[in-house]
């Protein structure tokens, strides 16, 4: 059971290519950390994962089967700037209740308050909605997660219990985790692998 990434090659339109023939796994269970400088790439290799974009040549297999184009996707993507990926006309119960039924368990874990579900995003901080982007991302049917720096809002003690508490649902449910980042330290302690984006130049 892995995430599979064989022979990738993408450039954006009209402009350089990013990647040549990148390959590389993700096992189940397992965190694979991303790394390279800020403007290498990184983002748009977690974009490519996630199936929001599309690779040139190459292909993308979870667990054996293709990528999905459609419906549900395995793979989800927890972006840098959650602002980004919400609907700013929903309040926030309807914003986790787009992706699933979120169990209490998880909102406590990920410190989401009661009263925080019917705010609108735009009177919520980033770090506030990163923790609803991050509940979102637990759907029953996600097999692989994505994590492209995404708690660079967060204070240094905060980004602790966040990591904290996404690892333990990773190792208890037996997730893939591909932790896309700058730090160094953030990875050496979360990863059991770590990649160069510069590899697949």
């Amino acid at each position: 059971m892995a995430l599979v990434v064989s022979g990738l090659s993408y450039g954006h339109p009209g402009g350089r290519m990013l990647y040549r023939d990148a390959s590389f796994r993700v096992e189940a269970g397992t965190v694979v950390g991303i790394t390279g400088p800020s403007g290498s790439g990184k983002s748009t290799l977690g974009a490519l994962l996630a199936g929001d974009l599309r690779a040139r040549s190459g292909e993308i297999t979870i667990d054996g089967a293709p990528l999905p184009g459609r419906g549900f996707r395995p793979v989800q993507l927890i972006h840098q700037h959650p602002e980004r990926a919400v609907n700013h006309k929903w309040r926030m119960r309807s914003v986790l209740r787009e992706s699933h039924a979120v169990p209490q368990e998880t909102l406590d874990l990920l410190g989401i308050r009661s009263e925080w579900l019917d705010r609108w995003p735009a009177e919520l901080s980033g770090g506030e909605l990163q923790r609803f982007c991050i509940a979102r991302a637990l759907h029953p049917a996600t097999r692989y997660l994505v994590a492209d720096e995404m708690t660079a809002m967060f204070d240094a003690i905060t980004q602790a219990q966040i990591w904290h508490a996404l690892s333990g649902v990773v190792r208890e449910r037996g997730l893939g985790m591909v932790v896309i980042s700058h730090e160094p330290a953030l990875l050496d302690r979360l990863c059991d692998e770590q990649i160069p984006v510069e590899r697949f130049r």
